[in-house]
């Protein structure tokens, strides 16, 4: 992966000072245990999270993680929790 723009890394604590928090639901009629392995999937994020064109996964767990393509938009996004 080619190096992107670098935003701070922040605690997940920080969540609740940011700017601006998108909190988005839906009413899956699912188990944690079936939803979980569409979630874990990152490349087949695209075919039910329709905004993303791409994912492209790099290392799992805190510290790692993927590339993302929304629309003309390429970022990188990392784990922290």
């Amino acid at each position: 992966m080619e190096a992107m723009p670098k935003h701070p890394v922040r605690p997940p604590e920080w969540i609740d000072a940011a700017p601006i928090v998108v909190d988005e639901q839906i009413l899956v009629n699912a188990t944690p245990q079936v939803v979980w392995p569409y979630i874990a999937a990152h490349t087949a994020w695209p075919c039910w999270f329709t905004q993303l064109r791409e994912v492209e996964p790099g290392t799992d767990g805190v510290g790692g993680g993927r590339r993302v393509r929304a629309g003309k938009v390429t970022f990188d996004e990392e784990f922290t929790a």
